[in-house]
């Protein structure tokens, strides 16, 4: 009993500290009719956090933009923000596409939401 409260205090700590660091780090524009959503990460910010909440931040983000969350495409993505250079992408789940800008990773779906082969610069 006592594992399981430690375990719900971290988890709530995590949470509490991703919510209030999301704003600084991400700016989501989420879907409208007309649109898909999109994000764009700031990856000095992101640098500067704890790796658990890195990964969480990911984990976040990629649910909201309703694409697959799974471990290895968090750590892909991770590894995109912290070493990726200008024009890199990385290609994940329903045609999701993120690019490494200079100062930012940028989230979208070039040509809407399904499988797709090409660069989001196409």
């Amino acid at each position: 009993m006592k594992t399981a409260d430690t375990l719900q205090q971290d988890e709530d700590l995590l949470e509490r500290l991703l919510h209030q660091q999301l704003p600084q780090i991400v700016d989501f524009n989420p879907a409208n009719q007309q649109t898909t959503p999109q994000a764009l990460l700031h990856r000095q910010a992101f640098a500067a956090l704890h790796p658990a909440l890195q990964r969480r931040l990911l984990e976040y983000l990629l649910w909201q933009l309703g694409a697959s969350a799974h471990y290895q495409q968090i750590l892909a993505t991770r590894d995109l923000a912290l070493h990726g250079h200008t024009g890199q992408e990385l290609h994940l789940s329903r045609g999701l596409r993120v690019r490494v800008e200079r100062h930012q990773l940028h989230f979208a779906y070039p040509r809407g939401r399904g499988p797709w082969r090409g660069r989001l610069a196409d």
